[in-house]
């Protein structure tokens, strides 16, 4: 950071603060921009705005070794030059270059900032459910994870399965609220300390409302070898079986030896969502499962190794093969 900040176009004055000279000493000045200047106080004026290195010399007429001193000197516009953070360092944000700022270092630290929740508003029906999300970024709209989000509705209106969750790698935190037996509009609040935002959520008795009655899981295989790739997707539907989409879905895989690509995803306008599973190295039956509050459904998937012969069968032939030549040298 500079030793000194000045205005462009607006004069500058530079003193010398040197002691122990005799009665008469030599002072010049080299500001950096092509110019120069001589006496103890000498003004200046900067036309261009950047860092300059001012170069002063004084020197008692006795003297054959000149004092020098040099300082830097940040000419700016009528603003103040902005500062961001990048890998958690403060840097001056301008064509100059990148400058350290340590006066803003404190806020290069994720700080949380905002909470928004998704969907933005919803319209239920009495005692109908739905999956909510609420992300958390901080100041510079990066999401924050393992961040405590805690959740309520005015007056207890509707029912939420959880009143203080965190969030996971993506910033993400997930709830399931369910509406009371009381019509009109309410909301769902989030929070962390200062930091809130909350919904609107308009209860409704109709049966207009569509309510997410069923799942359905699709896939081309239900056998993987080791390592293998699996797409599929799930159909959402309500209870007239017309497809719904904007539906969150929470996917699982038990046990967990294979990897899902997404823990939860969307359903588009035609009311599918895509994921797929990448098979591990280990032999066994894996439960896919896609659910949204209530309402879920599962396949079974089987995990054979690559080869399309286990290990286990390898021996018992080896040991078949040894028996018979056991036998031939008999």
């Amino acid at each position: 950071m500079a030793d000194k900040t000045v205005k462009i176009n607006i004069p500058v004055t530079f003193n010398d603060t040197s002691t122990n000279l005799d009665s008469s000493p030599t002072y010049t000045w080299d500001f950096g921009d092509g110019s120069n200047g001589t006496g103890k106080s000498v003004v200046h004026t900067y036309t261009s705005d950047k860092i300059y290195t001012v170069k002063h010399t004084s020197k008692n007429s006795c003297e054959l070794t000149p004092q020098i001193c040099t300082k830097t000197v940040e000419v700016i516009k009528d603003v103040i030059p902005k500062y961001k953070c990048s890998n958690n360092i403060c840097i001056r944000d301008d064509s100059t270059g990148t400058f350290t700022d340590p006066s803003c270092n404190n806020t290069c630290s994720p700080q949380l900032t905002k909470i928004l929740i998704n969907p933005s508003s919803i319209q239920l029906m009495i005692n109908q459910g739905i999956n909510i999300t609420a992300t958390a970024y901080d100041q510079n709209n990066n999401v924050m994870p393992n961040t405590i989000i805690n959740w309520s509705s005015p007056f207890d209106t509707l029912i939420l399965s959880n009143l203080s969750t965190i969030t996971d790698s993506q910033g993400k935190s997930f709830n399931y609220i369910v509406a009371k037996n009381i019509i009109g509009i309410t909301n769902v609040k989030v929070e962390n300390a200062n930091v809130s935002s909350n919904i609107i959520v308009n209860v409704i008795e109709s049966t207009s409302v569509k309510t997410l009655t069923k799942f359905e899981i699709t896939a081309n295989l239900n056998i993987l070898k080791y390592g293998e790739k699996l797409d599929f997707y799930a159909t959402a539907y309500d209870q007239n079986n017309d497809v719904m989409p904007n539906i969150v879905i929470m996917w699982t895989v038990n046990p967990s030896i294979a990897t899902l690509t997404n823990t939860s995803s969307v359903t588009t306008v035609n009311g599918t969502s895509n994921n797929s599973i990448v098979a591990g190295n280990i032999t066994g039956n894996v439960s896919l499962n896609a659910s949204s509050g209530v309402v879920s459904d599962n396949i079974f998937i089987s995990i054979s190794p690559s080869s399309g012969i286990s290990g286990a069968t390898i021996a018992a032939l080896s040991g078949f093969v040894l028996i018979i030549i056991s036998s031939i040298k008999k």
